[in-house]
């Protein structure tokens, strides 16, 4: 199915995570809103985020890589 993918809890909040910050697993990095209904996306590796491969307020599929975390 396909969702919006938003980077902050809310729209004047800072976001999530950014490119170098450093993660933990479990830690919160994004929302997903799918009919009015959001998931939060969780680390599944602890690490740093090199990349962030979706834009705020994007759709997003099923599979979709959403961040790129080197490990630490």
């Amino acid at each position: 199915m396909v969702g919006t993918f938003y980077q902050r809890p809310s729209p004047d909040e800072p976001p999530y995570v950014e490119v170098g910050s450093e993660v933990e697993v479990d830690a919160p990095l994004c929302l997903v809103e799918v009919m009015k209904l959001y998931t939060t996306i969780y680390a599944r590796t602890r690490g740093r985020i090199a990349r962030i491969c979706a834009n705020d307020a994007e759709l997003v599929e099923y599979d979709q890589i959403l961040f790129i975390i080197d490990p630490a």
